[in-house]
């Protein structure tokens, strides 16, 4: 539970609502967390791809 609440954590020190970050990348952490490995960061750069993607395809 820690942990999770860390990313979480982690995703709003970017100044980012949880909710407004991509479900793949929710996935993705889940994924890595349940296999007791750690998440990739998700980052500015990933943030502007899932916009990007979100633009093209609503």
């Amino acid at each position: 539970m820690q942990r999770a609440l860390a990313v979480i954590d982690a995703v709003e020190a970017l100044g980012l609502e949880p909710e407004d970050v991509s479900p793949d990348y929710w996935r993705h952490a889940h994924n890595r967390l349940t296999a007791n490995l750690e998440p990739s960061a998700y980052t500015p750069e990933r943030h502007a791809a899932w916009i990007g993607r979100r633009r093209i395809d609503p």
